[in-house]
């Protein structure tokens, strides 16, 4: 049981890792109804199965609860969405909501839209939003310090994933 778990969580973490493994490609046709970005966070349709994705369901909640986003540019990253380095979604934090809908309304959705770079070094600068409104802004302080730790990178690299308990890689061994 807990390695058919465990190598279920390999195949994900090789689904969210791997760029552009044909395999990976034959399953994201095949299973999922969403980019990859979301096969944490989508539901996963109910339909009969090759063993091997019978093994990445088993693997996904499982995977859920410990892998989060690592941002680098900032591109693939919702701002409110996705667990960030370790931290639950910002949208699941109390009086964030309100914070989060007034960004949607300016077309805000990603964490690279809210981003100043250093034009010399391509480096995270810190963060750059419109003007809040004064209804919001005891809510905007806290939604800043939920962001402190988040900070993207460098302005064109790949956003990754990482493995929460200790932000290191997923392993398995057997034996």
């Amino acid at each position: 049981m807990l390695t058919n778990l465990a190598f279920g969580g390999k195949i994900v973490w090789r689904l969210l890792e791997d760029q552009q493994a044909w395999w990976k490609k034959v399953i994201e046709a095949k299973y999922l109804n969403s980019p990859r970005q979301q096969l944490l966070t989508s539901e996963i349709s109910v339909r009969s199965s090759t063993s091997i994705w019978k093994l990445c369901k088993k693997g996904i909640s499982f995977m859920a609860q410990n892998v989060s986003k690592v941002p680098k540019g900032g591109s693939k990253i919702s701002i409110g969405g996705n667990k960030i380095m370790g931290n639950q979604a910002i949208s699941s934090c109390p009086g964030m909501e309100p914070i989060l809908l007034f960004l949607q309304s300016k077309g805000i959705y990603r964490l690279n839209q809210i981003t100043q770079w250093d034009i010399d070094t391509q480096a995270w600068k810190g963060w750059s939003f419109p003007p809040i409104p004064d209804n919001l802004k005891e809510n905007f302080n806290n939604f800043q310090i939920h962001l402190h730790s988040i900070a993207p990178i460098i302005k064109n690299g790949n956003d990754g994933f990482r493995w929460d308990p200790t932000g290191s890689s997923y392993s398995i061994q057997v034996g």
